[in-house]
């Protein structure tokens, strides 16, 4: 049976490894945290939390993921970020090369005289 301790382990390497996320690292780091959550969810599933709810430990893991839920928050935002902007690139340049092709000929009126 998984220890608390174990838990607290891994969610302090989760923790030290969401604060190293950089643009440039991110798809490796990205892969590390997938496995470390995989570790945790086998962890918790372990654990029972019947017995734990008095131990003081439990206070510093929901404090912990707390920041992890934050840092993981941040890093989702940047990558929306950086996929909008990626958009709006391709789309600019699709703009330059045909500089017409978004124009809508739709919603134009003809007056007739009586």
């Amino acid at each position: 049976m998984p220890s608390l301790k174990e838990l607290i382990s891994i969610t302090e390497k989760l923790n030290s490894l969401l604060d190293q996320v950089k643009k440039s690292n991110r798809l490796e780091l990205i892969e590390e945290v997938n496995i470390l959550l995989n570790e945790r969810g086998v962890i918790l599933r372990g654990l029972d939390f019947s017995t734990l709810k008095t131990d003081p430990l439990v206070n510093q893991l929901l404090s912990d993921e707390k920041d992890i839920k934050h840092k993981m928050q941040r890093i989702f935002t940047d990558i929306k970020n950086d996929v909008r902007l990626i958009n709006k690139k391709r789309n600019s340049g699709e703009n330059y090369i045909n500089p017409y092709q978004s124009l809508q000929v739709d919603g134009v009126f003809f007056d007739r005289k009586k």
